[in-house]
């Protein structure tokens, strides 16, 4: 308050008026702008957006707000990060952090330190130049070339040729005999004579086995054997047989499969149901001896009592790690734990890895501990450039039943979202004025 402004005070109360403070103004720390700005990822409607955004109650404002941040320091390329609107519409700030950088404190009520956070990652992101994040890289590079000179099947070939190969070893200047080349040293061992055994439990078609017989197409020297599957649905039996034939021997119910009947195997895929752990299933969880679908995953401890394979692979939908499930999950990484095995977890993407589909899953590679090797690695793929996308593959010219009627689109999209979808498939006869 200046000088001035006491005066006039004093001047009004000696005649007898009663100077009060004006209310100070009351900031909204949770507005669309900031959080617009947090987000970083500008698509869509920002009028549309602000609306939806200003219809939340304040709780979830002040969730969201607080999320963002830690949420894009978890995807720094906004290329994998929601559009903005998905993330309210499926109120992402109830997910669960992947992978995120979390901060050095337990985070207060303070949004500010929130903003203290980022800009002092973006800082120290900054210090490091391009020149500095080279140089680093060829020492890791020369570390990798050098531990592979004295054994030959480390997983540091499979990182080396992933650098080869996106073009990093040519742009530092590093030049690296890759000889012999193969991405798989794994299972290299694997061949002709010794093929790697495999069995398929909750089979359904039989992926894994396609996604062996596409290793093995471009990796002549692997090969593999699938011992056996266990299937209970007819039309997934069905179907299997057509694609991998009739000689493959099906154990049915996992639940009543005799493990000291199956032959060994040195793999088997754990693809157990998924129904309620998912999010769009009626979340009856996972628990032991519950009955329910789901509950099938800890079938794996009469498989493990009898049998030891190398490798478990269990597979299952992003769900098993909210925070109402991952209870279940890790009782399941402490369970392959007690019997011997390393395990290693990751959500992967299907849309990362060549199909043109958002699809994301857990992916769970566990492997069984041995003297010749006490301390297990594994390394998931990097993702690869999607080539090919749904509209690559569409016709031009579909037949009209096997599209949805207005009846059915209504019930999924707004007015809005339809005459949006019109504008943009087709500009030129659309009317924006009239909907």
């Amino acid at each position: 308050m200046t000088e001035e402004i006491r005066q006039a005070i004093q001047l009004l109360e000696e005649n007898g008026y009663k100077v009060t403070a004006p209310p100070k103004e009351v900031k909204d720390e949770y507005t669309f702008e900031r959080a617009w700005n947090l987000y970083e990822k500008k698509v869509g409607c920002k009028a549309k957006l602000e609306k939806k955004w200003n219809s939340m109650s304040q709780k979830d404002r002040k969730a969201a707000i607080e999320y963002i941040p830690l949420y894009v320091l978890s995807q720094p390329n906004k290329q994998y990060r929601k559009n903005f609107q998905t993330f309210l519409n499926q109120r992402g700030w109830e997910d669960e952090l992947i992978g995120a950088t979390p901060p050095p404190a337990v985070i207060n009520e303070q949004p500010s330190e929130i903003s203290q956070l980022i800009a002092k990652t973006k800082a120290e992101q900054e210090q490091n130049t391009d020149e500095a994040k080279n140089h680093a890289l060829r020492q890791r590079i020369f570390g990798m070339i050098e531990v592979l000179s004295k054994n030959p099947k480390s997983f540091c070939r499979s990182q080396l040729e992933i650098y080869r190969d996106n073009g990093t070893l040519e742009r530092l200047g590093i030049e690296w005999n890759s000889q012999p080349t193969t991405k798989m040293i794994a299972i290299s061992k694997y061949n002709k004579q010794h093929p790697l055994r495999v069995f398929e439990a909750f089979a359904g078609y039989g992926s894994q086995s396609l996604a062996f017989k596409y290793l093995q197409e471009n990796h002549p020297e692997f090969d593999f054997k699938v011992v056996g599957y266990s299937e209970i649905e007819p039309s997934a039996i069905q179907a299997y047989r057509l694609l991998h034939g009739w000689d493959i021997p099906n154990f049915g119910d996992v639940t009543r499969i005799d493990w000291n009947e199956v032959p060994d195997f040195d793999f088997i895929s754990w693809s157990s149901p998924c129904q309620d752990f998912s999010n769009a299933g009626l979340r009856k969880g996972g628990e032991e001896g519950s009955g329910t679908r789901s509950s099938l995953i800890f079938q794996e401890k009469r498989m493990l009592t009898v049998k030891k394979p190398k490798y478990v692979m269990l597979e299952n939908v992003k769900g098993l790690l909210s925070e109402k499930m991952r209870k279940y999950f890790f009782q399941y990484l402490r369970d392959l734990d007690s019997f011997g095995y390393t395990s290693f977890y990751k959500v992967l993407n299907s849309k990362d890895y060549g199909i043109p589909q958002n699809r994301e899953r857990i992916f769970v590679i566990s492997i069984l501990r041995t003297e010749d090797e006490p301390n297990p690695e594994y390394h998931f793929p990097s993702p690869i450039k999607l080539e090919t996308t749904v509209e690559d593959i569409l016709e031009d010219n579909v037949s009209p039943e096997y599209f949805l009627s207005q009846q059915h689109l209504e019930k999924y999209l707004s007015k809005a979202d339809i005459n949006e979808a019109i504008q943009k498939l087709y500009p030129e006869d659309s009317d924006t004025e009239n909907g």
